[in-house]
């Protein structure tokens, strides 16, 4: 078999087709594990709520559970999580009645730099969080 003798520069050719690749790949799996990190969030502070209105005999304990749990994580100048709270009951009676906590965090997230690949795929944003927590009477 012949060998080519020049072959000056065939490591950048390959490196110039294979890197952008690469990187796209990085990216990617990035841009989702961020995605996927601030669901988490969202459904623990979600969570968390419940369970402290579910401990207080259903009384409504304000947003700082929400927000001591979301801070950090998602904080950003254009963050908007809209809840709704509140006690249903569960339509039927039960030999010891008990009765619900409901609330539904929405966050309206911002496309970001990294957000290359989650900003164009429907139904990711808004992200939405729902928590039940059954009441102590």
């Amino acid at each position: 078999m012949k060998h080519l003798k020049n072959q000056q520069g065939a490591a950048m050719v390959e490196l110039a087709i294979a890197l952008p690749l690469f990187l796209a790949l990085l990216l990617a799996v990035v841009d989702f594990g961020l995605y996927f990190n601030k669901r988490i969030v969202l459904q623990a502070a979600a969570y968390n709520y419940t369970n402290e209105a579910a401990a207080n005999n259903c009384q409504d304990p304000g947003r700082k559970i929400i927000d001591e749990t979301v801070k950090n994580i998602i904080s950003d100048s254009t963050t908007t999580i809209s809840f709704t709270g509140k006690a249903i009951d569960s339509g039927y009676t039960p030999a010891r009645p008990t009765a619900r906590y409901r609330v539904q965090l929405t966050y309206n997230g911002k496309n970001t730099l990294l957000s290359v690949f989650t900003k164009n795929i429907p139904g990711l944003y808004p992200m939405t969080a729902i928590g039940v927590s059954h009441c102590s009477n």
